[in-house]
Order: C-alpha cells, then structure tokens, then sequence
C-alpha cells in the first residue's frame, strides 16, 4: 500500500482506539478549495477503501504526520505562496472546525507557531496548514493514480 494511504490508515485506527488523551481536537480555518478537496478525496476513498465512517479529521491528521519530514524553511515559503496566490479572494476560508488529530500533531503545531515566530513569519500558521494538507491530498491523489495505471 502506498505511503500516503498507510498514513491515512494509522489516523484511521488511531482515531477509533479507545485510549483516552491521545488525541485532541484542534481549531484549524482551511480554505473552501482544500476543504472541498478533502470532501472529494473522502468520498472516493470511502467507495475505494469500503470505510464508510473516513472523516476529514483522518485526512488532516494523515497529512500534519506526513508533513513533519519537512524543512519548517520550505514549509513557510510554500505558506507564503499560498498566502499570496489567494490574497484579495475575499471569502476564500471557511469557518473555523475542530478537527480530531494526534497529540503528537498537535505538539509539532505548536512546535511550528514558534518556527514562524522565529522567522518572523507569524500570520502564516493557517496558510501552512492548508498547504500540508494539498500536498497530502496530491500525494493519495498520484498514488492512487499509479496504482490503478499498473492495473
């Protein structure tokens, strides 16, 4: 199984064990085209995968685990890009949501608002987190891709 889908897998399991204190909700904006990209994603892997109860926090923690390999560098430049590609949109964000992740998830976002501080680049937190979250969904998007071409 590719990478990206054993990652969803673990957030998948992890999500329903019934420890208690090793996940926690956190509030995160993401931007109307990630959140519709997600909803998508979720749709096709549930009829893909036969797991009827996915959720999107399964792919926002799926995706802040596969991002922690990342430069925090590269990783505000790419939230600086995001940023600047949708300034002016005007409603481009939804509404806030509490998404169930990790604590270790949490622990390296918290990690990440002090990287920002330290490279003066506070204000990207939210834009960094749409951006993690693409790319992860680009990467199920290339594997499954590759996966039915070899079919």
């Amino acid at each position: 199984m590719p990478e990206a889908y054993l990652e969803l897998a673990r957030s998948y399991r992890n999500a329903k064990a019934t420890r208690t204190g090793s996940k926690t909700k956190r509030n995160m904006r993401l931007h109307r085209e990630v959140a519709d990209a997600i909803t998508r994603q979720l749709i096709q892997d549930k009829r893909l995968l036969n797991i009827r109860d996915l959720k999107p926090s399964h792919y926002v923690d799926a995706a802040l685990t596969m991002a922690q390999g990342y430069q925090a560098e590269a990783l505000i430049v790419e939230a600086d890009n995001f940023r600047e590609y949708h300034l002016g949109e005007g409603p481009g964000s939804e509404a806030p949501n509490h998404y169930t992740i990790s604590q270790k998830n949490f622990d390296w976002l918290e990690e990440m608002t002090d990287e920002l501080l330290l490279a003066n680049a506070t204000g990207l937190h939210g834009h960094m987190i749409n951006v993690v979250i693409k790319v992860y969904l680009q990467q199920l998007a290339a594997q499954e891709s590759g996966a039915s071409s070899s079919d």
